[in-house]
């Protein structure tokens, strides 16, 4: 689909317009591709065998197991105590060091 033409100047003018302000966004746009979208392709570990430094497939290659991990790990018999401990540890950061940050600023 080809834009028609009076359209694609309209586009290019505005960009030629303010060509500056797109300059001072690409710093942050930079930042945000690399630290914040490039480390989602690490997110598919969770779903694949992979083996790390012993397997050299690769994360791509690796063959796919799908929630079968997630599955393991919720039916393990150390997934309750594991859950209890993650919240008291939660809790008592939120209820301990949030207000103590606070007195100290203060």
């Amino acid at each position: 689909m080809r834009l028609p033409k009076k359209r694609k100047n309209r586009i290019i003018n505005f960009f030629y317009k303010y060509r500056y302000l797109h300059i001072m966004v690409l710093p942050c746009l930079i930042y945000m591709l690399i630290f914040q979208y490039l480390p989602m392709y690490g997110i598919i570990i969770a779903f694949k065998n992979y083996k790390g430094a012993s397997g050299f497939l690769g994360i791509l290659n690796a063959p796919w197991v799908g929630l079968a991990y997630f599955r393991m790990f919720f039916e393990s018999i150390f997934f309750s105590r594991l859950l209890k401990n993650t919240l008291i540890l939660s809790v008592s950061r939120l209820l301990i060091s949030f207000p103590l940050t606070i007195i100290f600023a203060l």
